[in-house]
């Protein structure tokens, strides 16, 4: 006898079934397919709401704090506000050289901020983390190898840690976070106690950040448009995976860390409330949110001793590879999911970068 809910939920997940579990048979099929499931999880996650609220933003362009030279490009730190009384920090790192450049927005993991992905520290913390995982600061990577860098502090990431709750101060002893510390769980439920999610606020901020993007006149734009792709780690990847499939241009996308089933990890590994939306699970799985980036270049990234690969390990994430393959299939594009197993554990791996510099269009004479 089993006093757990876990066998339960399980059965209740595969009963009911996903409303948009990926079926389409051809081009014509996937379009109403991505149209009829982009739409849901707009509604689901709270994003329409986001985006009526969002009209009533003031506008206000965003404002550089600061710049500095690094080795090889210019540090700007701007501050742009996304949706009324509320404002991102980010950076943007500019190579030398002076010429429009290909893009990446890079998105920190939980324990990471802007300043760590960039190879910032402006603490002992920070100074710690750059140095015991230099792997990590992919957004100086992407910067040193030529491309234009975006790189956010998310809700609740870095300067945005929200205050200590007074439950939290008053039973652990504990006054105040760090800046490598996350607050999701606080904005998570504050969210859907309001209707909304985590999840949506972490992606109509990104879609604003992508809106600078492409205006940039630093940023490279050929005849499809600009070319801009996004990075992430753990949960930096969860979000790299939602920008791309919910706007198209986002051109390459790269998810570390993260691409695993909702029954096969989640249900086991449960994560950080972040990864959970209200009734998300009754849409469709994780393979299926990858699907809506096809035709466009995805790269996956999975250590196989990763414990967030769930109970089947590294298998896990295969499948859900396996699953988006067919999406991509339907566009004779089956090359474009790469899935990188390389042998180890939760870490960015960085086996990214060349296939970025092979899909992501360039300048050619860099």
């Amino acid at each position: 006898m089993s006093y757990s809910f876990k066998d339960f939920f399980a059965d209740f997940y595969r009963e009911q079934g996903q409303k948009y579990a990926f079926c389409a048979g051809n081009e014509q099929e996937f379009m109403l397919w991505k149209e009829g499931f982009r739409n849901a999880l707009k509604d689901q996650l709270g994003l329409d709401v986001l985006e009526r609220v969002g009209i009533r933003r003031k506008g206000r362009a965003p404002a550089l704090l600061s710049e500095s030279r690094e080795a090889g490009y210019i540090c700007r730190k701007y501050v742009l506000e996304t949706l009324p009384a509320v404002f991102m920090p980010f950076y943007m790192l500019i190579p030398d050289g002076g010429r429009a450049r290909a893009a990446m927005i890079t998105i920190p993991a939980h324990g990471a901020n802007k300043n760590t992905v960039c190879g910032i520290a402006e603490n002992e913390e920070e100074a710690k983390k750059v140095r015991e995982d230099p792997d990590e600061c992919y957004g100086r990577v992407f910067a040193q190898k030529g491309y234009v860098v975006f790189c956010p502090d998310p809700p609740g990431y870095g300067e945005r840690v929200e205050p200590m709750p007074l439950e939290e101060t008053a039973f652990s002893g504990s006054k105040e976070r760090t800046s490598l510390d996350c607050s999701c769980k606080n904005l998570a439920q504050t969210a859907e106690a309001l209707g909304l999610s985590f999840t949506a606020l972490e992606l109509w901020e990104l879609q604003r950040l992508l809106d600078f993007a492409c205006d940039c006149p630093e940023v490279l734009w050929d005849e499809d448009g600009p070319s801009v792709g996004c990075a992430g780690f753990s949960g930096g990847g969860q979000y790299s995976m939602w920008l791309g499939a919910m706007d198209d241009r986002i051109r390459i996308c790269v998810v570390s860390g993260y691409v695993h089933g909702y029954l096969d990890s989640l249900l086991d590994c449960h994560l950080c409330p972040c990864n959970y939306a209200p009734g998300l699970w009754k849409l469709g799985d994780i393979s299926d949110i990858c699907s809506l980036i096809a035709p466009r270049p995805l790269f996956v990234e999975n250590g196989t001793e990763d414990v967030e690969n769930g109970p089947l390990g590294i298998e896990g994430p295969k499948n859900q590879v396996e699953k988006i393959k067919k999406a991509y299939q339907i566009f004779e594009k089956e090359d474009l999911p790469e899935h990188s197993t390389p042998k180890g554990p939760h870490r960015w791996y960085g086996g990214c970068y060349e296939f970025v510099d092979k899909y992501l269009v360039k300048l050619r004479n860099l």
